[in-house]
Order: C-alpha cells, then structure tokens, then sequence
C-alpha cells in the first residue's frame, strides 16, 4: 500500500506568522498534536506539534547554564505559556519538515517517522502540499488489513 491511499487530502496547516496562541486553539479545535507551517505562497516551511509546544516552555541550554535559578520554580514555568502566546510559530516549530511522497510505500514511511521520532509526514508532490500521512493512519491500515477490524 502507497502513502497516497492512506493519507488525509484535507490537511490543517497553520501560517508561520501566527502565534502559540493560534496554533494551540487550532490543534485544540480540530483535535489533532501537530500540522504543517506554511508561508504566504502556501509552501512547507516546517511543522509544529504538541512537542514543539511543550518545548519551548523549557529554558534554552545556554539560559539555564547562566542563570539556572530562574528555572527551578516549575509553578511559574507553568505560567510560560501565557507569557509566549504573541511568539510567532515560526520562532518555535520544527524545520525543515521530514516529507514524504504520495508513491512512497506506507510502511517506508512509517519507518522515516520513527527513524526522526515524528508522528506525522507532510505529503509532497511537485513541490506542492497534498496530502498527510501519521503513524495513526498507518497503523489503523495495519491492523484493519490483519485484524479485520
């Protein structure tokens, strides 16, 4: 089985002009951990996901070496994310995307997504954004083909 019959065609993706805030109320509203960030011609630029928000509410190796009793109090990192929520995706998501093909075999790109310990990949074909496969939709296809579920 290719990627192309398993992946989502409608994909949610969010502009890497928009903030924590947005991104966090649109995984939310549609009940998924990530999607891909594009630009204003609507090209992969990166992705984002729950990890990428969990993140950053952790202090950067080189702040936390120069002032490492700012970060003990886990009461206030709490408190982070309101702090961010005007920073720009862009500034926090994960670049480049790993990517795969529509005629890539499902299980090939089951592999690249653990191999890079992600959980989604954008589907690319002449460049343009077509399409999103995740380990879910691949499993789901596993176990329905072996399991007759």
């Amino acid at each position: 089985m290719r990627v192309k019959d398993i992946m989502e065609t409608d994909v949610i993706t969010i502009h890497k002009d928009q903030t924590y805030e947005d991104v966090v109320k649109l995984l939310h509203r549609h009940n998924i951990s990530g999607c891909p960030v594009v630009d204003d011609g609507s090209q992969l630029v990166g992705i984002i996901s729950h990890k990428d928000l969990l993140r950053i509410l952790y202090p950067y190796y080189d702040s936390f070496y120069r002032a490492p009793e700012m970060y003990t109090d886990f009461h206030q990192r709490e408190n982070k994310a309101f702090e961010i929520r005007h920073h720009r995706v862009e500034t926090f998501m994960s670049d480049p995307a790993f990517t795969t093909h529509p005629e890539t075999p499902m299980l090939h790109a089951g592999g690249k997504m653990l191999a890079h310990h992600v959980q989604r990949l954008p589907v690319i074909l002449a460049g343009e954004l077509v399409g999103i496969v995740t380990r879910k939709r691949i499993l789901r296809e596993i176990f329905k083909t072996n399991f007759d579920l």
